[in-house]
């Protein structure tokens, strides 16, 4: 599997959904087409074209399943690649992107008649409305329920389209706006999305109703919060998926160079990438990332913060710890993922798989 190979995407229209946030069309080369089929929830990484440093951000699918690939890009203060795209990304212009990667979503088809609750706030509303769409058009007896934070009316993204959903799916799609800096009608749609006002808006719109599934996408305070709340309602941990963007672990900054191994390998890690072996030197402190990167290995990542779970591999042998993990569930730690930006080997050998789901 090449996770970690870039391909150029022609980028075949821009619109501006907010003032400060826009969708781009990208269309893959016609060689390579299947290779960007997409599952609603997944992302791209996308590589900053003509940057002295390899600066690469991920960008999720805003598309429902099936649909042409589009991505938003919300602008970030500082952000390097969020105002280079929205300034001077053009249509006719190309980029570089990775196939569709992860594991957000909610295995659309694949059960019966369900109850989805998404939560979510801001840009995080873009992997939600790509599962929301396919799963309401595929699984004809499922419903879902959204709540949506933002700070304003006119910066709520997908507005008209989420308004069309639920326009077509009227028995089935229920959808509540939260604004933290404009009135409502009603007291209760406004306020932050912390863990009093999820608690109040479970409490007062869905007192009895036990999802099957809970999707969360947006800041980790407000994820921490819904979680929190969710579970003290009875909704097992492992019903709930979230999804944090790579922006809030670096605010838009571009990665910090790999460090170099010293002359002595603390550890010696053997990494498995497209099928092949190889073994790396990994010095005291160096995560297994930049262990590979500094051997010269094409190995997959995005933020470097423990967000986008881009770096995500499987340890076979031996044991690492992670300082930082916003990205993998419960049952893929079970299953021995870790993400390799945050992973320092804790054994004198170790061994990681990029190439195992």
């Amino acid at each position: 599997m090449e996770r970690a190979r870039f391909f150029p995407l022609c980028v075949a229209g821009k619109q501006a959904e907010t003032a400060d946030a826009a969708v781009f069309h990208l269309v893959p080369p016609t060689d390579h087409a299947d290779d960007f089929a997409f599952r609603a929830g997944q992302h791209l990484v996308l590589r900053m074209p003509g940057a002295a440093e390899d600066i690469r951000r991920t960008y999720s699918i805003c598309a429902s399943e099936g649909g042409d690939l589009r991505v938003l890009v919300k602008r970030v203060d500082g952000g390097r690649f969020s105002n280079f795209a929205l300034d001077h990304l053009d249509p006719g212009d190309e980029i570089e992107a990775t196939r569709p990667i992860g594991e957000f979503g909610a295995d659309i088809g694949a059960s019966g008649p369900r109850r989805i609750l998404a939560i979510a706030a801001g840009s995080g509303i873009t992997p939600i409305i790509s599962i929301l769409e396919t799963l309401l058009a595929v699984e004809s007896e499922s419903e879902a329920t959204l709540l949506l934070g933002n700070r304003r009316v006119d910066s709520i993204i997908f507005r008209e389209r989420l308004a069309d959903l639920k326009d077509a799916y009227l028995s089935r799609f229920r959808m509540f706006h939260i604004l933290s800096r404009e009135h409502t009608d009603h007291p209760l749609m406004h306020g932050r999305m912390d863990e009093p006002k999820i608690d109040l808006l479970l409490d007062s719109l869905a007192p009895d109703e036990r999802p099957d599934m809970v999707l969360l996408c947006g800041p980790a305070e407000m994820m921490d919060a819904a979680r929190q709340a969710l579970i003290a309602r009875g909704v097992p941990p492992e019903h709930i998926r979230r999804e944090l963007f790579a922006a809030a672990a670096n605010g838009g900054k571009p990665a910090a160079k790999p460090k170099s191994p010293e002359s002595r390998p603390d550890s010696i890690a053997g990494i498995i990438m497209d099928g092949v072996r190889r073994q790396v030197p990994v010095a005291a402190g160096m995560t297994v990332l930049e262990a590979a990167l500094a051997a010269g290995m094409e190995a997959p990542f995005s933020c470097r913060g423990g967000v986008c779970a881009t770096c995500r591999a499987r340890v076979t042998e031996g044991h690492a710890e992670m300082e930082v993990n916003h990205a993998l569930e419960p049952d893929e730690l079970a299953r021995g993922f870790v993400l390799t930006c945050q992973a320092r080997p804790t054994t004198p050998e170790i061994t990681l798989d990029f190439d195992t789901r």
